[in-house]
């Protein structure tokens, strides 16, 4: 039949032989493992017959332990083996007794063709053999061919799996501390190929391999094993007569058994006996009996209704009989709490600090009792705002919104948003009331971008000065994280060389963190790439790559370039940012250009659609009230981020808030 083999004609038996001295240190710790289960089982046996004498119940577990004890102690004595042989070869079965390990006899006779079938998952480390079947349950086994194996692996020849079968811990030695499984693939893919013991002399050689070796391991037992298959021979050791053996355990096992099942049957004679010479009586049973009935499932008997119940206190006075028993029934629903389930006693000192609040509606099913308690809808949500003007809108909500609400507004109709989403809206009749809600919604989006992790007390924004007035909101506006980023820089009514030498820097900047420590960066839509000063490089000692090139200036002009960095984490905000930086020299720590504006969480919106014509004014938004931005726009240029606008349009800034806008976009 296709896909089977006929074991007994095609298999050939290998059965060890001396023990081998290059294994000698695993022979003794499997010995020592035999005497540890034995003393065990000599333990679980001795309980066992105390339990039996004293009268105890025997459990299953008792039986467990102790068949589990004498598996592990069990040795396969020489003695046992060579009859075995003896009888495989009477049965003309091919049988061949190794000197040594029987593996190392198996590598040494495989041939193109043959099949190793073992557990042992070092013979797959030997060279010569190719294909190996593990037998698993049910008769199955599993096929490791070594060529796709290999092929697996990657780029692994031969030589490399079996130095990969050295290093590691083996019967032979054991591997290096800290270098796993993982470790040492990676390291042993990395060698050159060669003789596997100038393999294993690069392996040792290996820096990560040298700082762990602190016990020398050398390797050289399992070198000479699996790359040479040779081992020498130990003569056989003698068994102690008088050391405790498996069988002497399964005879004291048996007997206490025995005394156990005599007992048993001593027992139950016994009470037969008790019970034939009582007086004939008939004997109950305690309990109803366990045999099963079909009847008591199936075609069951409806439940009887309940009888009403007399309440004395109710009787109506001057009625009749009839009339009496009526208006006194009071029948139970057929759902409720039961008096008797509810502790009427004072609860003690410790449980007194809670309160049990009653429920809106009791329900009548207790199948279908809410896990939950009813929520109170009146309650007002709860207030995190330290402005008294902010916990006033706080309490005044018209409905729960989103947890991740974007609310979109006009610019210039922030008041008049505020007081859409009002409920009550006689909080913003008052013009100072109106004026610090626009300004505290300001100060909290600018303090969500300098200090997300603090309360932003130290912020303060110039409402006005002598030499300039506060720019109103400019139609373009930058983001952070979805937060917009209002600029409250001074805007003077000069221009030319006079503008530049009095305004005051309106130049934007971002605290951010390098290594721990905080730096002042430039956020410049004007550049392409990001940059960092040579003195942050210097500093923290960051990898540069020199490249070779010329960058431009907004000036024109041109600089060659130092290089480049490696990967640099900055730290703003919330967001971790890891990315190259070009390498040049500036007072500030970095500059952050268009490569890296979004993935700092920065956006510019407000830009004009370039497909409509500029010469097109967008429609005026209708307000009860003149908003904070004039719909005409001064002939000055007014600058946000460096990005210069000459003509009007409408903007919209996405805005995370509790806000909720009465416009639709």
């Amino acid at each position: 039949m296709p896909g089977t083999v006929d074991i007994y004609v095609s298999s050939v038996l290998y059965f060890d032989g001396n023990p081998a001295k290059e294994k000698e240190g695993a022979h003794q710790q499997r010995e020592k493992v035999r005497q540890d289960a034995s003393k065990k089982a000599e333990e679980e046996v001795d309980e066992f017959a105390g339990r039996v004498d004293a009268g105890l119940r025997i459990r299953k577990q008792h039986y467990i332990n102790i068949y589990k004890n004498l598996s592990k102690g069990f040795k396969w004595k020489d003695s046992d083996k060579d009859s075995m042989i003896k009888y495989l070869t009477q049965e003309n079965c091919n049988v061949v007794l190794s000197a040594t390990d029987a593996g190392v006899k198996i590598a040494e006779d495989f041939q193109k063709g043959y099949i190793v079938v073992s557990v042992d998952s070092d013979l797959a480390v030997h060279p010569r053999i190719s294909l190996v079947w593990r037998p698993i349950s049910q008769g199955r086994f599993l096929e490791y061919r070594l060529n796709k194996v290999l092929a697996a692996l990657g780029g692994f020849s031969r030589k490399h799996l079996t130095v990969l079968g050295i290093v590691p811990h083996n019967d032979y030695n054991k591997n290096i501390h800290g270098l796993g499984c993982a470790t040492n693939f990676g390291l042993v893919k990395g060698l050159p190929e060669g003789e596997i013991s100038m393999m294993v002399e690069n392996y040792l050689a290996d820096p990560r391999v040298a700082l762990k070796n602190k016990a020398a391991i050398n390797f050289g037992t399992s070198i000479k094993v699996f790359g040479s298959g040779k081992q020498t021979a130990l003569p056989r050791s003698e068994p102690d007569a008088d050391a405790l053996s498996v069988d002497k355990l399964k005879a004291k096992f048996n007997v206490v058994k025995d005394r156990l099942a005599q007992k048993t049957k001593a027992d139950s004679e016994a009470r037969l006996s008790a019970m034939s010479a009582s007086t004939g009586a008939r004997v109950y049973r305690h309990k109803a009996s366990q045999q099963f009935n079909r009847y008591r499932v199936i075609d069951q008997l409806p439940p009887r209704e309940k009888q009403a119940r007399r309440d004395k206190n109710r009787i109506a006075t001057g009625a009749t009989s009839s009339q009496q028993t009526t208006a006194s029934t009071s029948f139970r629903p057929r759902f409720s709490l039961k008096s008797h389930i509810r502790a009427h006693h004072e609860p003690p000192r410790a449980m007194k600090q809670y309160t049990l609040k009653p429920w809106k509606s009791k329900t009548e099913d207790p199948d279908n009792t809410p896990t939950m308690p009813i929520s109170d809808n009146t309650r007002s949500p709860r207030c995190h705002y330290e402005d008294p003007v902010c916990q006033l809108l706080m309490l005044n909500w018209s409905k729960p919104l989103p947890e991740h609400l974007f609310a979109t507004l006009e610019i210039g109709t922030v008041a008049t948003s505020v007081r859409s989403a009002l409920k009550f809206k006689d909080a913003t009749k008052d013009p100072v009331i109106a004026a610090r809600i626009t300004r505290w919604l300001m100060r909290r989006s600018i303090r969500r971008l300098i200090e997300p992790s603090g309360d932003g007390s130290n912020y303060s924004a110039p409402l006005s000065t002598k030499s300039g007035l506060m720019a109103p909101l400019n139609p373009m506006m930058m983001l952070y994280n979805g937060y917009p980023f209002f600029d409250f820089a001074i805007v003077q009514k000069t221009y030319g060389s006079a503008r530049r030498n009095n305004q005051p820097d309106n130049r934007l900047f971002i605290p951010v963190r390098i290594h721990g420590d905080q730096h002042l960066t430039l956020i410049d839509t004007g550049a392409t790439h990001s940059f960092i000063s040579a003195r942050i490089v210097s500093q923290y000692a960051i990898p540069v790559n020199k490249m070779t090139g010329c960058i431009e200036l907004a000036d024109s002009s041109t600089i060659q370039r130092v290089g480049e960095t490696e990967n640099v984490e900055v730290v703003c905000g919330s967001n971790l940012l890891c990315a190259p930086y070009e390498v040049i020299d500036q007072q500030h720590a970095l500059t952050v250009g268009m490569d890296l504006f979004r993935r700092y969480g920065f956006n510019v919106i407000g830009l004009p659609d370039p497909v409509k014509s500029p010469d097109r004014l967008p429609m005026p938004v209708e307000d009860e009230k003149p908003t904070l931005m004039p719909l005409t726009i001064p002939e000055i240029q007014r600058t946000c981020v460096r990005v210069s606008t000459l003509y009007d349009c409408q903007v919209t800034v996405t805005h995370r808030s509790w806000i909720k806008s009465r416009h639709d976009h």
